[in-house]
């Protein structure tokens, strides 16, 4: 028999998903095949539903906390353990003293109550060490959490636990252990999809970035402008802090920076306010709004929605009849949002660096909101 035949094969796995309250906006529940270990993705806002009817997470267990972190918009975990650990949910976090807000939590128990308390501290280790190398996410622990000594046997069974909890975890809709940043070779073989920022010639910042499923990364050699603007948004200002040592003399970076919008690593770049979304443009001179899945747009040159102070790309679509343009979007929460662009009206081009609603300065539509969609009606 041929070495080809004797190998083991890689088994699949199955993973079972349950809705546990009959909706994907509730609680999860996941299990792996031939694994005493189970899952729960619990939104914040449902906790205290968990102690009506999930007496089985007042027990020894690891969690994670994920959230938004409001200086650069990027995704952010925070590793924990508790005796109880649904219980610990409830209490407060020393990262959430600077505003931080988790949204959902993933908790691991297991039935039998096997993960005692030197065990599930040797996870919340192993995980926040794991998470931090992976530097997909933002790893909110302010220490590293101290590792309880193990005999071999406990930390193979322990090690073992992980490795399965890291591929239920990305089920459950989060990627925080699977590692970043893209070789230099897979950079080079998708050239194609770069993007480019240019302020002044290049004097007031020079950059190349790329937009991917994670966010938005300005790539090791752009030429950052030294200076910040006294009215750049204190965030950037505080990342010009964090990344100075990777800024050398010269203004050039010495790494990939990842941001959680094009705008954010704009205005990185330039230390000015900018709209990414009209800056970054391909070596076709297309602007970024065309990548993002909003192709459809371009005709109208909407770029995206002014919610609560952020410009955000929504699932919009647009149809047009007769004199009528209809735009709509999902969300009933973005359907007073703004439009912004540029738009023709009589031979005058409005200014792309503000946002302006239709009707207003000679723009050609005049804007009725319905219950589910913004109806444009072109002006006679």
């Amino acid at each position: 028999m041929t070495e080809e035949e004797t190998a083991i094969p890689l088994l699949g796995k199955g993973i079972h998903l349950y809705l546990m309250d009959g909706t994907t906006a509730g609680r999860w529940q996941a299990a792996l095949s031939n694994w005493n270990g189970i899952a729960y993705k619990i939104p914040r806002g449902m906790l205290k539903e968990c102690f009506a009817d999930l007496a089985e997470l007042n027990t020894p267990g690891v969690y994670f906390l994920f959230g938004r972190d409001d200086s650069t918009w990027r995704q952010f975990i925070y590793i924990g353990e508790g005796d109880d650990v649904l219980k610990r949910l409830t209490q407060p976090h020393t990262f959430e003293k600077d505003g931080s807000y988790w949204t959902e939590a993933i908790i691991f128990i297991t039935p039998d109550g096997t993960l005692e308390k030197g065990r599930i501290k040797y996870l919340e280790n192993r995980f926040y060490t794991i998470a931090k190398s992976a530097d997909r996410y933002l790893v909110k622990n302010g220490n590293t959490p101290p590792q309880s000594p193990m005999p071999k046997q406990i930390r193979d069974l322990l090690e073992e636990f992980i490795i399965n909890a890291m591929l239920v975890v990305p089920a459950l809709g989060y990627m925080a252990f699977e590692p970043l940043k893209p070789s230099e070779s897979e950079k080079s073989d998708e050239g194609d999809g770069l993007l480019y920022f240019s302020r002044s010639h290049g004097k007031g910042g020079n950059a190349t970035g790329k937009l991917d499923s994670d966010g938005f990364w300005v790539l090791k050699g752009s030429f950052i402008y030294p200076k910040v603007a006294d009215y750049a948004p204190q965030r950037i200002k505080k990342l010009r802090d964090q990344y100075a040592a990777s800024i050398d003399p010269d203004g050039i970076l010495q790494e990939d920076v990842l941001f959680g919008s094009p705008s954010y690593a704009a205005t990185f770049v330039c230390g000015k306010n900018s709209n990414g979304l009209a800056e970054w443009k391909d070596k076709n001179f297309r602007r970024t709004q065309y990548f993002s899945g909003n192709a459809h747009l371009l005709k109208y040159n909407i770029c995206g929605w002014l919610i609560c102070g952020e410009w955000k790309l929504a699932d919009v679509v647009v149809k047009e009849e007769g004199d009528i343009l209809f735009v709509s979007v999902n969300s009933l929460a973005q359907r007073k949002a703004v439009v912004y662009g540029n738009h023709i009206s009589s031979g005058r081009r409005l200014s792309d660096s503000r946002p302006q609603t239709f009707g207003h300065n000679g723009v050609p539509y005049r804007e009725v909101w319905t219950d589910e969609k913004a109806v444009f009606r072109r002006k006679p």
